[in-house]
């Protein structure tokens, strides 16, 4: 599910810069961090949680 976000957002990118051309670093920048989230970022799950964190 996350690839086909990561896609989607790269296709928002892509018109953004074939919109303003000038803005071809911050989709760069884009789409390096939705690669780092879409692949290497944790889940965030519960079981990630410190034991001591709820309430």
């Amino acid at each position: 599910m996350r690839v086909l976000a990561y896609l989607l957002f790269l296709a928002a990118l892509v018109g953004l810069v074939w919109w303003l051309p000038v803005l071809w670093e911050l989709a760069l920048a884009g789409a390096i961090g939705g690669a780092y989230w879409a692949f290497f970022a944790a889940s965030g799950g519960a079981e990630e949680e410190e034991p001591g964190s709820e309430g």
